[in-house]
């Protein structure tokens, strides 16, 4: 594990533990809460494909949670990779 990594139990749903994080961020407004404040504009970022998180998963419910808060799927742009990040190293 990497520096400060710590082992962590693993989560039997998912789809519900990644609602709950945004639903309920630890130290900061909810997801709606920010699109209430701060208007409809939202910019994603995700990782590329050399990293195994389930980027399908978190987008379909990120979005769904972005259109209940008011944000609409308007406009969805896929801008492809900035730079480069050399594959994540466990162990």
């Amino acid at each position: 594990m990497g520096r400060g990594a710590e082992r962590r139990a693993a989560v039997a749903d998912l789809g519900e533990a990644v609602r709950s994080a945004i639903r309920n961020p630890i130290g900061s407004p909810s997801l709606s809460e920010l699109v209430l404040r701060h208007g409809k504009r939202t910019l994603i970022l995700v990782d590329d494909s050399t990293r195994s998180t389930p980027q399908s998963l978190i987008l379909t419910i990120l979005l769904d949670e972005l259109n209940a808060a008011g944000s609409g799927r308007r406009r969805h742009f896929n801008r492809g990779r900035v730079g480069y990040a050399p594959p994540h190293e466990s162990g």
